[in-house]
């Protein structure tokens, strides 16, 4: 179960990766380093918002809501666009591990996804959206 603190403390932690995939997706031409925060932002909030089952100490976006499951309904009315997976994919081999797939990744030049940030950037929307007016106030103005 996870404590009124804690959440406060993880929504914190949550604004920043919704932001900084914004400013990732919006930088990664001109910047080496966005095109690699974009797989970073993106895979955090992949797992933050698609996440069932706690791992360790994973913040999950069910973890707002009561019941639990409230979340998943929401999210389950949002079609997941056809890149999705493979980003995913990708940004565990170009970006969050070090791995021999590396290479073959770079050599397919996979390019950060526009579907994909619109859909996590909507997913965002959604979940501030849906959020208790309790849990709501600790994300502020973040999609403003």
């Amino acid at each position: 179960m996870v404590s009124d603190t804690q959440r406060a403390s993880a929504a914190a932690d949550v604004a920043y990766e919704m932001g900084a995939l914004r400013d990732a997706w919006r930088l990664h031409r001109s910047a080496p380093f966005a095109w690699t925060a974009w797989f970073i932002h993106a895979r955090n909030l992949m797992h933050f918002f698609d996440g069932t089952e706690d791992h360790e100490d994973d913040i999950l976006a069910r973890h707002f809501f009561d019941p639990p499951g409230h979340w998943d309904g929401i999210r389950a009315q949002v079609a997941k666009p056809a890149a999705y997976t493979e980003c995913e994919e990708a940004a565990d081999k170009l970006a969050a591990h070090l791995t021999y797939g590396r290479a073959d990744y770079r050599a397919q030049g996979f390019p950060p996804s526009q579907k994909v940030t619109d859909h996590l950037l909507g997913l965002a929307l959604a979940f501030v959206t849906a959020l208790p007016p309790e849990h709501r106030a600790l994300f502020g103005r973040v999609l403003g």
